[in-house]
């Protein structure tokens, strides 16, 4: 008993050793500031596997599972969108860890998809397809009103334009027959001059013929 502590002792010591070599020949690789992001991100992996692998074990209870998968699953998913967006270390570390490789290649198959679709290639999916016929018809349903609003705006203008030109035909034809009314109102009167004057004269014209006829 007294020679296993040593060599449990030792053996710590290895691992702590080669911890340590590992830790410095990757930071010359990526960077202090990438390794330690990565190292957080599989710390956090690492706790929620080793949670499940105490709840396999009967260590810690069933109720616990449901959260400890999706602590994995979330931790998962955050190392590898790391790895996807250009953290070297993770992908090293990947081709160590299956359930983190294969998170990072789902993730980038997602990202080449949003590419295709974004350069409008073929669709992946009929769901992709049914997506791009949605976003045409609300295009063309957001453009629909604006070029129906152009039209109004037109027509208005144009019945605008034909009212100001109504206006203006009544307004000459007003003045025109404002000015053949003074016409009208005068000319008669002019007229009625000479009239009465010939009116007279033939009534005093009457009236001599009736005195001769009397003085005869």
């Amino acid at each position: 008993a007294s020679d296993a502590a040593p060599e449990r002792t030792t053996s710590e010591g290895q691992e702590h050793t080669n911890a340590n070599v590992q830790w410095e020949a990757a930071v010359a690789k990526h960077g202090e500031a990438v390794v330690e992001a990565g190292n957080d991100a599989m710390a956090n992996v690492e706790y929620y596997r080793s949670g499940l692998a105490h709840i396999e074990a009967g260590e810690f209870g069933e109720e616990n599972r449901e959260q400890y998968e999706r602590g994995l699953e979330a931790s998962l998913h955050h190392a590898a969108q790391l790895a996807a967006s250009g953290n070297g270390y993770l992908r090293d570390v990947a081709n160590e860890d299956p359930e983190l490789r294969a998170e990072i290649e789902t993730i980038e198959r997602r990202g080449e998809r949003e590419d295709e679709n974004k350069l409008n290639k073929q669709p992946v999916s009929v769901d992709t397809a049914d997506d791009r016929q949605r976003d045409l018809r609300t295009d063309l349903e957001e453009e629909r009103p604006i070029g129906q609003a152009e039209r109004e705006a037109h027509e208005l203008a144009e019945t605008v334009d034909a009212t100001h030109r109504q206006q203006d035909r009544a307004n000459r034809d007003r003045e025109a027959a404002q000015r053949g009314g003074e016409t009208t109102r005068t000319d008669p009167a002019q007229q009625h001059i000479p009239r009465l004057e010939e009116l007279e004269r033939e009534q005093l014209e009457q009236r001599e013929r009736n005195r001769d006829d009397r003085d005869r």
